[in-house]
């Protein structure tokens, strides 16, 4: 059995294999599980390697990553201080989730990061779906994510996400453009207890 305090929950998703690059991808179990001390430094190398990927695509270059991504730091405020889950194929860490929980009700999706030869594959819909399940008493979500990144803007629009502000930084070099995406609020007739659903506004 797995320990409830390791996994809050599991989501399964089974999928043909797939190409990459040349090479065959074969998933056969993606989990999302509350990540643990174990996990950290891998936790760290995915972060890594993904937003370094992502950096290259972007601005053609692979130096341009967020504060607290090289040097690791990121992962290590989040085992503090906020909630992080790790996205695991079977054993193997291919991602993450951070996350921040406010008394606001408007959660903060800090970051999700996937390693490059399992993106396009659905994983981060489910990992979205995921913390909406796993956190029901969010009114919102709120993120950011560079106005170069053309694949993560309709990534996050197609998932419900809407546009509220954008920011420069660097001499506008940088571009940051600010996401929410408001949850449904209903009671249900059976128990009369308040349930998020995603809104289609």
């Amino acid at each position: 059995m797995i320990s409830g305090l390791r996994l809050i929950s599991e989501i399964y998703l089974f999928i043909n294999s797939t190409l990459f690059q040349g090479r065959q991808v074969r998933l056969s179990m993606v989990s999302f599980e509350t990540a643990v001390k174990s996990d950290k430094e891998n936790l760290k190398k995915t972060l890594l390697l993904s937003f370094m990927e992502a950096s290259k695509q972007d601005f053609g270059v692979d130096t341009v990553l967020p504060p607290g991504v090289k040097d690791g730091s990121q992962i290590e405020n989040a085992f503090q201080k906020q909630t992080m889950y790790s996205i695991k194929d079977g054993r193997e860490l291919i991602g993450g989730i951070i996350i921040e929980l406010r008394e606001s009700k408007e959660y903060y999706l800090q970051t999700l990061w996937i390693i490059p030869k399992y993106q396009s594959k659905k994983i981060g819909h489910k990992a979205l779906e995921f913390i909406e399940t796993n956190h029901p008493y969010a009114e919102s979500w709120i993120l950011e994510t560079p106005k170069q990144s053309k694949r993560n803007i309709y990534f996050y629009e197609k998932n419900g996400y809407k546009k509220f502000d954008e920011k420069s930084f660097n001499d506008g070099k940088i571009v940051l453009v600010f996401y929410r995406k408001k949850m449904k609020r209903v009671r249900t007739s059976i128990d009369q207890n308040w349930q998020v659903t995603r809104s289609r506004k």
